[in-house]
C-alpha cells in the first residue's frame, strides 16, 4: 500500500560515459527527516557511477507541488533517464537548463 502523501514516485537510471568517476547529485526540499545540525535550502544526495557503466540508482517519493534537482556530479558526463510514475490526472513539469 502506498501511503497518499507520496502518490508520486521518479526512477533514476544513469549511465557515466566518461573513463573516471562521475555521477548525479539531487536536490530536494528540506526533508522532515533532517537532524538539528543540517542547514540550507536543501537536502542533497550524491549517488556515485562508476566510468563507462551504468546503474538503476534510486526511486524517490515526490509530493505535490514539490520539485527536485538533479544534476551532474563531479563534473561527470552522464546520460540520465527518468521515469515518472504519478496519479491519474497528475501533472508533471520537466524543464531542462
Amino acid at each position: 500500500m502506498v501511503s497518499q502523501e507520496f502518490v508520486n514516485f521518479v526512477h533514476i537510471w544513469a549511465r557515466n560515459v566518461k573513463t573516471s568517476q562521475g555521477g548525479i547529485q539531487i536536490l530536494t526540499p528540506p526533508s522532515h527527516y533532517r537532524g538539528s545540525g543540517s542547514t540550507g535550502p536543501h537536502d542533497g544526495l550524491v549517488l556515485d557511477v562508476p566510468a563507462q557503466t551504468h546503474k538503476d540508482l534510486s526511486r524517490l517519493g515526490i509530493q505535490t507541488g514539490e520539485a527536485i534537482d538533479i544534476s551532474n556530479a563531479f563534473g561527470a558526463r552522464v546520460t540520465v533517464f527518468l521515469t515518472v510514475v504519478t496519479a491519474d490526472g497528475a501533472t508533471v513539469t520537466m524543464t531542462r537548463i
